[in-house]
């Protein structure tokens, strides 16, 4: 996505937001909340992925 020509936001079917990636997360808008969040999300999902592995693992 983040290489896309042109990234449309929708929201309750009306675009909101159009632009490059770039260009969107420098808005501060919707986009940008939600990009954020994915990131998070897979931080976490990397860190609980690392604590299981480490759990298997024996010392």
């Amino acid at each position: 996505m983040v290489d896309a020509d042109e990234i449309l936001v929708l929201d309750a079917g009306h675009v909101v937001e159009r632009g490059r990636h770039q260009e969107l997360l420098a808005t501060k808008g919707l986009y940008e909340d939600m990009w954020a969040k994915q990131q998070e999300a897979r931080e976490v999902e990397a860190h609980l992925q690392k604590l299981g592995e480490e759990a298997i693992i024996p010392p």
